[in-house]
């Protein structure tokens, strides 16, 4: 009855925040990185996805605000990713990898655009999209 009795009270655990330095050291291990999954899935569609490092740092800025630990690094990382995503990789692409893997790096100018919903496809290659 006491085993069955304590298993049904809640149990709250406080944790201590994360701040963003330690957000970033998050992102920037690639064990551990939400950007591995982002990173892996550009792959698959012929792009070498790098983050500028002041974007790493904006992003993780934005998790420590969002107060979510860890989880608030994906809540900022899906949207812009997912709309870069959009962006670079034609409608219909079944994931042939061009080799080598086009290389993209994802400026801090980019990024504002992107968070903003105010990215545009050439602006981040000109007119036309990247062959491959």
């Amino acid at each position: 009855f006491i085993e069955e009795l304590t298993a049904r009270l809640p149990v709250i655990i406080r944790f201590d925040p994360l701040e963003a330095d330690a957000l970033q050291r998050i992102l920037e291990q690639p064990d551990i990185s939400p950007l591995a999954f982002y990173r892996a899935y550009f792959l698959r569609h012929g792009f070498a996805l790098d983050v500028h490092e002041s974007v790493l740092t904006e992003i993780a800025l934005a998790a420590q605000q969002s107060k979510l630990g860890a989880r608030g690094l994906h809540q900022e990382l899906f949207p812009v990713l997912h709309d870069l995503a959009n962006a670079l990789i034609p409608e219909g692409d079944t994931g042939a990898q061009p080799d080598p893997p086009i290389p993209f790096t994802l400026p801090p100018t980019n990024y504002k655009q992107l968070k903003s919903g105010t990215y545009r496809h050439a602006q981040g290659f000109g007119d036309t999209p990247p062959e491959r």
